[in-house]
């Protein structure tokens, strides 16, 4: 991952990759923006990370989850303390049993919800925006990263991802 300040003359200091990490497994809320044939499609909802990976879920029969299912390719956001981040990239479906399990002990620890992962997906109420289960898990894989510092702890930066 290849990161540089957003402006030239940004004289806050740089972050780092770890902290813009630090702060998504910090971070409550999340937007997801996907796209219907053009058209863009906005969603909150509650995302997980661990492992420098950031993670969500969506029911089956959601309009996010069929948008990706047509095109894989999303947006996702957040306001996290001091900073605001952006995730451009893919989303992957993940039916690993290890990573599910991560995941769902994750998403218990930060918002209280007991996803149970069974036959590659969630079950399990409280989760209403991702939709009815069975609930997939997906990463977000990012081609590029912005952070947004919002004090002058942290000045903009955007990180491109090399794969």
């Amino acid at each position: 991952m290849r990161g540089k300040p957003y402006l030239r003359d940004d004289a806050r200091p740089e972050t780092t990759s770890d902290e813009v990490f630090r702060r998504l497994a910090e971070a409550r809320t999340f937007w997801l923006a996907t796209s219907r044939e053009g058209t863009p499609h906005v969603m909150p909802l509650l995302a997980v990370s661990f492992d420098g990976r950031t993670y969500f879920c969506a029911g089956q029969g959601t309009r996010k989850a069929r948008n990706l299912a047509s095109d894989p390719r999303c947006v996702l956001t957040t306001a996290a303390d001091g900073m605001d981040i952006v995730i451009e990239g893919t989303a992957v479906r993940v039916d690993e049993p290890g990573t599910l399990r991560r995941a769902a002990d994750t998403y218990l620890a930060k918002y209280g919800w007991d996803a149970q992962p069974r036959d590659g997906a969630f079950h399990g109420d409280g989760a209403p925006t991702a939709g009815p289960p069975p609930l997939d898990l997906y990463e977000v894989r990012p081609s590029t990263i912005f952070s947004f510092g919002t004090d002058d702890a942290h000045n903009a930066m955007r990180w491109t991802i090399d794969r």
